[in-house]
């Protein structure tokens, strides 16, 4: 047998948690060496005595039993022990185990009868029966192999002959897993270690049980359970020797540099409070000659006021329906802003009203607007239109629309050629309506222009 050497290192406040307790290590020991009327009652029974935030804990003393196979003599023990490793997360899929480097290294360890008749002490090293069970668990589905007893299984594996079926994944899937790791986790070695004398007998099954409770309820301060991590060396940076230009700043000289002057310091912020104060009574009702008077000349005069009234895209279609000439001035003294297509949208998305196409017409005439915009305003309004079903709303509407575009065809503010298709099929629907009729003539005369010019 192969004897063990725990290296026993001070545990860290809170860390002893990660480690099986002395209680849970009794109930895992004695529910591996139990007998079972299959082997999907082990895993039954273990979901049963452990709550599933404990199963990765739990399991990782199970992991550790399996690579110092002596601490579990039985071969019951060890079949019922790579099941649950195996069962356990077989919902999570092979690629999401945590333990698939515990399977490499068991199915690339050699046979247990080859160690005990070489009296090397190697990890992992599971009988030939072993190993080929555990391969047939990872490779396939294995309803079958759940439905039978431990014995069972032992004595249909001792009897197959053939090599442990292959896993092509299973080494890319451990090298992904051990990239997500952290460096320090890497690069650490087990607490465990083979003790190479092997001249001493070991043959006493009480004794093997200590060893497993005292080697399981050990406590470590590494990140991860019965793993012996290199220090992580952090040394104070060196004080750096000091220069005369340094020197100078322990007692800073009053006579270097100058005062400046803050020019703000003075300023009547008084001015920013009322124009914030007349913007939000402005989104809620109509203003008056004077107030409209005096809230257009506070932002001529301090037009950066704008950005402190606290003015948001959606303030914007209340404004407009409420007062649409200071809408549109906000507009203007927003346009730089990092947020004015955001005001755009908000104005193309809103409700087509005689106020909306105000504003619109109010900016196109006095700043460059993007052509995108204009257009998607445009159809919009189209849309709106052919969709009302009230007659004589529709009839007021379309009025609107036909004057607001000949409007904007006569300032050669949208180019005919774009919107001719669409504009033209409008005027046709709407033909009975006077103000549609004339738009569809001016639409005639433009183009005929146009093709004379060519």
């Amino acid at each position: 047998h192969t004897h063990t050497l725990t290296h026993d290192t001070p545990s860290a406040p809170g860390l002893t948690a990660m480690t099986a307790s002395a209680v849970e290590v009794a109930a895992l020991l004695k529910l591996l060496n139990s007998e079972f009327a299959s082997l999907e009652d082990v895993t039954k029974q273990f979901s049963k005595e452990v709550n599933r935030s404990d199963f990765f804990r739990i399991c990782n003393s199970v992991a550790l039993l399996l690579e110092h196979a002596d601490l579990l003599p039985s071969a019951v023990a060890r079949m019922q022990a790579l099941f649950l490793l195996v069962d356990l997360f077989k919902g999570d899929g092979l690629p999401n185990n945590p333990f698939c480097s515990t399977f490499m290294r068991i199915l690339q360890a050699p046979d247990r009868e080859l160690v005990e008749a070489g009296g090397m002490a190697v990890p992992f090293s599971l009988r030939r029966c072993e190993k080929l069970f555990l391969s047939h668990l990872i490779g396939s589905p294995h309803r079958e192999l759940a439905a039978k007893t431990t014995q069972q299984v032992i004595d249909q594996f001792e009897a197959d002959l053939s090599e442990p079926l292959p896993c092509a994944d299973l080494p890319a899937i451990v090298q992904k897993q051990q990239r997500d790791l952290p460096v320090r986790l890497r690069v650490a070695t087990s607490c465990v270690l083979p003790d190479p004398d092997q001249t001493v007998p070991f043959n006493n099954p009480s004794e093997t049980e200590e060893s497993a409770r005292r080697v399981l309820t050990a406590q470590s301060d590494a990140a991860s359970p019965y793993l012996f991590e290199p220090p992580f060396d952090r040394p104070a940076p060196r004080v750096l020797p000091p220069t005369d230009a340094e020197c100078v700043w322990l007692i800073p000289p009053l006579d270097r540099g100058e005062f400046v002057w803050d020019s703000a310091m003075l300023q009547d912020k008084s001015a920013g409070a009322a124009l914030r104060s007349m913007v939000s009574k402005a989104c809620s009702q109509q203003l008056s000659a004077a107030e409209k008077k005096q809230l257009v000349e506070t932002m001529d005069n301090n037009p950066k006021l704008v950005y402190q009234t606290g003015f948001s895209p959606n303030d914007l279609p209340h404004l407009v329906e409420h007062n649409p000439t200071i809408a549109q001035k906000m507009l203007l003294h927003l346009i730089s802003s990092s947020q004015i297509s955001e005001y755009f949208s908000k104005l193309v998305h809103m409700d087509m009203s005689l106020h909306s196409m105000e504003v619109v017409n109010l900016l196109t005439n006095s700043v460059d607007l993007p052509t995108e915009f204009v257009h998607m305003y445009i159809s919009n309004c189209l849309q709106r239109c052919e969709k009302t079903q009230d007659k004589a709303i529709q009839h007021r509407l379309v009025r609107l629309v036909c004057v607001f575009l000949t409007s904007l065809i006569r300032n050669k503010i949208v180019d005919v050629k774009d919107l001719f298709y669409e504009v033209q099929a409008f005027c046709i629907q709407f033909s009975h309506v006077r103000e549609a009729a004339g738009l569809f003539r001016l639409l005639k005369e433009i183009t005929q222009q146009q093709q004379q010019q060519q």
